[in-house]
């Protein structure tokens, strides 16, 4: 009897150690949990992209503030809901067709959309969504990450527009640098002067002078675009086949956002 007391005792000694040692390394670990967790939070809160994640059902299990401002919503008001409850129905679709993708495919998908949002703004977004998956290789849901490239788009538009009218326009237009050399022409000038561009480029547009006009004329007009960043009028000038014509010129000075001057560019008709 007397062994089987001290065994007793024995063993519930060591379960009190145990429960002690495993309380400790449970404490351990939920602090680190805690801790990684704030620095998850942090991290996502911080960063200026768009950043959400959803179960495999299509609901949204966190985003980060920057998603909430592009949305125009709180947290509160979009976790535990799906893109069919804060979006448009087309847009919603279209979106969930794309994650369904995704999730089947079990690859991530990069692209650009336009949305509609509920303040009724449309915003391209560039967004890369991924599965991501359990230890066990199992997919649990979807991450997304993008960043609004809106203005990116509406810029290369306006260059492609700006590209058209140049090439295509029926008015001679002439591109200098700082010190009035030629850096390009568009076809129009082409057919005007005569000159293709590789005869042209890198000399300043008084090769274009028929000698009607003085040099001090030329002085002039340069100080007039460095006074008040423009000039207009008529240019006496001359074609390559000898013959001579006047041409109605308008001179641009551009500048860059410090105000130093980076080239001109000239618009003329004859």
């Amino acid at each position: 009897y007397e062994q089987v007391e001290r065994d007793r005792v024995l063993i519930e000694n060591a379960l009190a150690v145990n429960s002690e040692e495993l309380e400790s390394l449970y404490e351990r670990l939920r602090e680190r949990t805690d801790a990684e967790r704030a620095v998850l939070r942090s991290l996502t809160t911080s960063v200026p992209d768009l950043l959400f994640v959803k179960s495999l059902d299509g609901v949204y299990r966190t985003c980060n503030p920057a998603f909430e401002r592009m949305l125009g919503l709180r947290e509160d008001q979009v976790l535990g809901r799906t893109v069919h409850d804060v979006l448009p129905a087309d847009i919603a679709a279209e979106i969930t067709r794309v994650e369904q993708e995704v999730l089947s495919s079990r690859s991530p998908d990069l692209r650009e959309q336009w949305i509609l949002l509920p303040t009724g703004e449309r915003r391209c977004l560039e967004m890369l969504r991924a599965p991501y998956f359990g230890s066990d290789g199992t997919t649990l849901g979807l991450v997304g990450i993008g960043r609004d490239v809106t203005d990116r788009r509406q810029l290369e538009e306006q260059t492609r527009l700006a590209a058209l009218v140049y090439q295509n326009t029926g008015e001679g237009m002439l591109v200098t640098d700082a010190e009035y050399r030629i850096i390009d022409i568009n076809p129009a000038c082409e057919r005007i002067t005569g000159y293709t561009l590789a005869e042209v480029r890198g000399q300043t547009p008084e090769m274009f002078n028929s000698g009607r006009q003085d040099r001090a004329f030329y002085e002039a007009l340069r100080q007039t675009v460095a006074r008040m960043g423009h000039w207009h009028g008529e240019v006496w000038d001359r074609r390559k086949n000898g013959e001579t014509y006047v041409k109605s010129m308008v001179v641009n000075q551009l500048t860059g956002p410090d105000g130093a001057v980076q080239g001109h560019v000239m618009l003329f008709s004859d």
